[in-house]
């Protein structure tokens, strides 16, 4: 697949969550990047007001939050066929069936970087063998990416402790943040040291 510099796609499942992302998809559309966001249009426009005010395209692809083989398989492909059109060096994906979805199209596409940004563990909150598939498919979410973004310490902590990634592959950004850090401040510059040479 031909790539190009400094590409990314953005992806969650509903549009609804693309709060996380405000700010940070303009910030790198600023600085030259070519900026792509895909959700499920869950309120009509939201997505393309979105990616309008933050300078990205906007890549509709339905998304069922819940299990669902027949429309999961159908937002597959519709995410491997974003891709390889869009063709990003980088994809950025959040929220469980994104997570997946879009890990398993980045993969397919051969995105030369890919990151799974964890928000939580929905599979926490079921049992039985929802809960158990739930696990399956948050580890090979995270199989699928080459970083994933815990955005607490607490919940890195617990990705270990069920064993879903090894720790070499997750981080924290500063403190714990669901939308990146502040940059540092450009260091102050030293004042000019000036010699004085006493004559003989």
């Amino acid at each position: 697949m031909r790539s190009y510099e400094k590409a990314i796609l953005f992806a969650v499942t509903s549009s609804v969550s693309l709060t996380f992302l405000r700010g940070h998809v303009g910030l790198l559309s600023g600085r030259g990047w070519r900026t792509g966001v895909s959700a499920a249009p869950t309120t009509p426009g939201q997505l393309q007001t979105f990616a309008a005010q933050e300078q990205a395209s906007a890549f509709p692809v339905p998304m069922e939050r819940e299990i669902s083989l027949g429309a999961d398989l159908k937002a597959l492909v519709t995410m491997y066929r974003t891709l390889r059109d869009f063709r990003p060096t980088v994809t950025n994906v959040g929220t469980p069936k994104a997570g997946l979805i879009g890990g398993l199209a980045a993969t397919a596409a051969r995105v030369p970087v890919r990151i799974y940004t964890l928000h939580g563990l929905r599979m926490e909150t079921a049992q039985g063998n929802k809960g158990r598939l739930l696990q399956a498919t948050e580890r090979l979410a995270m199989a699928c990416a080459h970083r994933v973004v815990c955005v607490s310490p607490s919940l890195r902590e617990r990705v270990h402790e069920l064993g879903l990634a090894p720790a070499h592959k997750t981080v924290v950004l500063g403190a714990g943040s669901p939308n990146g850090v502040r940059e540092p401040p450009p260091p102050t510059p030293l004042p000019q040291l000036c010699t004085v040479s006493a004559l003989a």
